[in-house]
């Protein structure tokens, strides 16, 4: 598994249960809207209401919806995992991909804007 450099964390409550490596809303819960605006991406699973660390800037480690080259500008799919960016208005792009993945399921070093 790829390796996260937080430069800022935050312990946020669940709202709702929170998959490791997802994006998380400004509200604490796991993404589900594609390319809505997100808050970080959790570092560990977390029950609705239980506390869990989510990286907000930095090099986090986040599950691919899709497959993904290097340097892709990503966003949220609906299950809180990123996809490229489709350039469409109101999406809001979450970081850059510093590493390729095959295809959902697998796991990515990516750039937080």
């Amino acid at each position: 598994m790829e390796t996260g450099y937080p430069i800022l964390a935050l312990t946020l409550a669940a709202a709702g249960p929170v998959e490791a490596h997802r994006c998380v809303t400004l509200a604490g819960a796991q993404a589900t809207a594609q390319g809505a605006k997100m808050r970080g991406v959790s570092q560990y699973d977390a029950g609705d209401g239980q506390a869990f660390a989510a990286t907000l800037n930095g090099i986090a480690v986040i599950e691919a919806g899709a497959a993904i080259v290097k340097d892709d500008a990503l966003i949220c799919d609906a299950q809180g995992r990123v996809i490229p960016a489709t350039g469409a208005a109101g999406v809001y792009v979450l970081g850059d991909a510093l590493d390729a993945a095959v295809g959902a399921g697998s796991f990515l070093q990516v750039f937080l804007r």
